[in-house]
């Protein structure tokens, strides 16, 4: 009956249990996601649950009663985790770490974005790769969309070094992040350029979005790809990104 439910949700989790329990877990509870395995899904989970503890969750009821308490927040994580998964090991430091329990979720999404950033200025080789770059624009939306519902609530409740961070990222990162998501679809695609150079010119023009000097770079990167490209459209594609 149901005064037995307490005991049936109340069953210790020891040894491999816990894991296994998590897999399935996050499987019922968490989208699924091509760049984010379930495994890695579990891992965050149970690292957000061991601080929320101190410790590994012990029983089945740990697991169910953190969850209630910050599904919108573990939701927006496993949201972040699809676009940028390399975030995890950043996270598993700042989880298990010191960081501030009001600060938490803006430390992981500054680390995610800056993730995000270092994948395209990584980019490498001389030949093209669209579908690189149209996944890099996929995995970008994804991340503005997580980053704009969490820097647009909460905001009343927010201490001050909270709201000096969600200004800074708004100034910083998710600036760089406009710039360039607007590089790689009106210059980096349509011209076709290379790994190696779409890296460099990323770099130029997202160096600091509130700075002239990044303006002059990015005037003189398009004034450079109009002199020497061979497509028709190189003059457009730099007029509209300027």
């Amino acid at each position: 009956g149901l005064l037995g439910i307490h005991q049936a949700v109340d069953v210790a989790l020891v040894g491999g249990l816990l894991d296994d329990y998590l897999a399935d877990f996050t499987a019922m509870h968490l989208p699924w996601s091509s760049r984010c395995t379930r495994d890695m899904q579990a891992d965050y989970l149970k690292i957000l649950l061991a601080r929320q503890f101190g410790r590994d969750p012990g029983s089945i009821l740990d697991v169910h009663a953190t969850f209630w308490l910050a599904e919108r927040a573990v939701h927006l994580g496993a949201r972040l985790l699809d676009a940028v998964p390399n975030a995890l090991t950043a996270w598993r430091a700042l989880i298990a770490g010191g960081a501030v329990e009001t600060e938490l979720d803006l430390r992981m999404l500054q680390t995610a974005l800056e993730d995000l950033v270092k994948d395209l200025h990584s980019l490498e080789g001389n030949a093209h790769n669209g579908e690189l770059l149209r996944e890099w624009l996929r995995r970008e939306e994804i991340a503005h969309g997580v980053a704009h519902e969490m820097l647009a609530g909460g905001a009343a409740n927010r201490t001050a070094s909270a709201a000096a961070i969600v200004a800074e990222l708004r100034a910083t990162l998710m600036a760089k992040l406009q710039v360039a998501r607007g590089f790689v679809e009106r210059i980096a695609l349509p011209l076709k350029l290379s790994g190696e150079e779409t890296a460099k010119l990323a770099k130029d023009v997202m160096r600091d979005p509130r700075s002239s000097d990044t303006l002059k770079a990015a005037l003189t990167h398009a004034q450079d790809l109009m002199s020497r490209s061979s497509a028709k459209s190189a003059p457009e594609c730099c007029s509209e990104f300027i």
